[in-house]
This record gives C-alpha cells, sequence and structure tokens, in this order.
C-alpha cells in the first residue's frame, strides 16, 4: 500500500494485474505516494522492445492501445486510484540491473530510486502515455 497526497490509500497489486493483463505489457509498476493521482511504469512485451530498437515499432499504434487500456482501467476503479498516466520505461526490467528479485518479483524501490527524479514531472503530466 502507498498513501497518495490527498491521504487515500492505494493498494498497486489489482491495478498491475490489470495492466499485465494487456498483450502489450510484460511488467507494470504503479507508484505514486505523495502525489494527488497514481501512476504506472510499463516495460513493453519483447516483440515490441525489439521493434523499438530496430525502429519498426508504430509508436502511434502503441500509445493508442495504452491510452486505451488506461482509459479502461480508470473506469474500473475508485476515483482516487485513477492513473494518471502510463510511463513507458525505456530500460529492461531484469535481474541483473537490479530491478527484478531472483523468483522475478519487481523491486519498487529500484523503479523509485531509477525514476525518482523524472516523477514528479510524469505525475503532473496532461498526457495518458509518456515515453521515458
Amino acid at each position: 500500500l502507498f498513501k497518495t497526497s490527498k491521504g487515500k490509500y492505494i493498494s498497486p497489486a489489482p491495478i498491475e494485474n490489470m495492466l499485465n493483463a494487456d498483450l502489450a505489457v510484460e511488467l507494470s509498476c504503479v507508484t505514486g505516494a505523495g502525489f494527488a493521482q497514481p501512476f504506472a511504469f510499463v516495460m513493453l512485451n519483447e516483440s515490441l522492445r525489439k521493434q523499438l530498437a530496430n525502429g519498426t515499432a508504430d509508436k502511434a499504434a502503441i500509445v493508442a492501445g495504452l491510452t486505451q487500456l488506461i482509459n479502461q482501467i480508470n473506469k474500473d476503479v475508485e476515483e482516487w486510484e485513477r492513473l494518471s498516466c502510463i510511463v513507458i520505461a525505456r530500460d529492461e526490467w531484469a535481474i541483473d540491473n537490479g530491478f527484478l528479485t531472483p523468483t522475478m518479483k519487481l523491486k519498487r524501490g529500484a523503479v523509485d530510486d531509477n525514476y525518482g527524479q523524472d516523477m514528479a514531472k510524469w505525475a503532473e503530466t496532461k498526457e495518458k502515455v509518456v515515453w521515458q
């Protein structure tokens, strides 16, 4: 659980499960402690990451799909749980770089440590999908 600046507690796991159910998303992390609304970091699936790396990905289609996903999730959750945006992580989350445990669980502290300096900018953005 984490607490927003509005004093509401949010359990990220149910929202992350909704995000992870989308075929474009491999892993997600919902965060936002101290911010007005939570937001989500996502690591795209391996196929999309490869397409982005070699320049063949349709970024507009990815943004459209994730915009539809965030709109659907925001309809299904309480007002204080609504995501302000989805940030597409540039980094691959792996055991080697400290994002995952040996049992493949995401280390939330690693996400906060690596992206903390930009969280305020992303939390306040008016865009639904943000590229890191």
